[in-house]
C-alpha cells in the first residue's frame, strides 16, 4: 500500500505520461482537477435507463455489439498502413529510449490483438454541451433508444480517476483518417523524443506499458470520422488484460439473443467514495416519442423510489418535433 506521499508521486508519474501520450486526455484531467464540471450523456431506451436507475448497474457490452459494424477493426487497419512505411521510424525513437522497447511493446499488442478486437468490453457516453440541456442531441435520438429514448446526462468529472478499482477504464475516441493518424503517432513520437531524458529517468515498465496502452486505445477507440459528432467517451475493459475490479460477468438477454456483459455497479469504491448514482446523475432527458410525458412519469417513479430529490426537477422532456411514422 503506497502512503499518502507514494501517492501523490505516482499521480504526478502518471500525469507526466498522459501529458506526453494523451495530451488531449491530460487537458481534460487537468481541467476537471481545476475544478471543472463536465457533463457527459449517455442515450438509451426508457427501459434500459429504468433499469441503470432501478438496479444502480450500466453494462459493458463487447464492441463487435456497436452500432459501428467496423469497431475496432478500423483502428487496426490505420495502424497497419501507418507501420507498412514508418516501422522503422517507430522502432528507432522506442529503443533509443529503452533498449527493446520495439519489440516488447508490439509483442504484447500482436499477441492480445484477438482478445482486444473480440473481447473488449465498452459502454459509451457523449460531451453534453449546455445548449443541450433542453432538447438532447437530435442525430443521437435518431441513433440510440429508437422511440423511446433516454439521454441520462452525467457527472463527466468520474471518467477523470487514476483509480483500478472499478475494472473499467476512461478514454476519448479518436476520429481519424489515415492521414491523421500518421500526423497522430507522428506527434507521439516527436514529443518521446522530447521528453526522452525524464522518461529514462522513470523506472523501465513505465514507459513500455504506457506505449501498449497508447496504441491499445488507438486499436479500440479510433472511430470513422463520419461518427464524430457523437463526441464519444467511453469506459472499456478487456478481461484477463485489465484488472478485474468491481466489475461482475453476467449473461443478459439482448433482443431476444444471450449475451456476455460486464456489469459495473455505481456504488463507492475506496479509491472513489463519492461514487452513488445519485451523484453521478445529475438530469434525463425523455427524446421524442409518442407518449413522452408517460415516460417522464414513470422515470420520475424510478428516480424517487433511488432515493432522489425532487425527481421532478431532474427530468425534461424534449422539445424536438421528431416525427417517427
Amino acid at each position: 500500500m503506497l502512503d499518502h506521499a507514494g501517492k501523490e508521486a505516482m499521480q504526478e508519474t502518471l500525469l507526466f505520461l498522459m501529458s506526453v501520450f494523451s495530451p488531449k486526455q491530460y487537458d481534460f484531467f487537468s481541467a476537471v482537477m481545476g475544478g471543472a464540471k463536465p457533463n457527459f450523456v449517455h442515450y438509451t431506451s426508457a427501459e434500459v435507463a429504468c433499469s441503470i436507475i432501478e438496479n444502480k448497474r450500466v453494462w459493458l457490452r463487447r464492441c463487435s455489439s456497436m452500432n459501428d459494424y467496423q469497431e475496432v477493426q478500423y483502428g487496426i487497419n490505420l495502424i497497419n498502413e501507418y507501420m507498412q512505411t514508418k516501422k522503422d521510424t517507430v522502432e528507432r525513437v522506442l529503443n533509443s529510449i529503452q533498449e527493446g522497447a520495439f519489440k516488447a511493446v508490439f509483442d504484447n499488442l500482436e499477441g492480445w490483438l484477438y482478445n482486444h478486437k473480440y473481447h473488449t468490453y465498452l459502454t459509451c457516453v457523449s460531451v453534453h454541451e449546455a445548449s443541450e440541456d433542453d432538447t438532447g442531441r437530435l442525430s443521437m435520438w435518431r441513433a440510440y433508444g429508437g422511440q423511446s429514448g433516454v439521454a441520462l446526462v452525467l457527472d463527466g468529472s468520474v471518467f477523470a480517476n487514476f483509480s483500478n478499482s472499478l475494472g473499467a477504464f476512461s478514454t476519448q475516441v479518436s476520429y481519424l483518417t489515415g492521414k491523421q493518424i500518421g500526423e497522430e503517432i507522428d506527434n507521439l513520437l516527436s514529443r518521446l523524443e522530447q521528453y526522452s531524458e525524464k522518461i529514462k529517468q522513470l523506472e523501465e515498465v513505465w514507459f513500455v506499458n504506457s506505449c501498449i496502452q497508447y496504441f491499445r486505445k488507438l486499436i479500440i477507440a479510433t472511430k470513422h470520422p463520419g461518427f464524430a459528432e457523437e463526441q464519444e467517451w467511453r469506459l472499456y475493459h478487456t478481461p484477463d488484460f485489465d484488472p478485474f475490479g468491481i466489475l461482475e460477468k453476467d449473461v443478459k438477454i439482448v433482443r431476444g439473443v444471450p449475451e456476455i456483459v460486464y456489469e459495473l455497479p455505481i456504488q463507492p469504491t475506496e479509491d472513489l467514495p463519492d461514487l452513488t448514482i445519485n451523484n453521478l446523475l445529475k438530469k434525463v432527458i425523455v427524446g421524442p416519442s409518442d407518449n413522452p410525458y408517460d415516460t417522464a412519469e414513470a422515470i420520475e417513479h424510478k428516480l424517487e423510489k433511488s432515493g432522489f430529490r425532487n425527481p421532478k426537477e431532474l427530468v425534461k422532456v424534449s422539445g424536438i418535433p421528431l416525427r417517427w411514422s
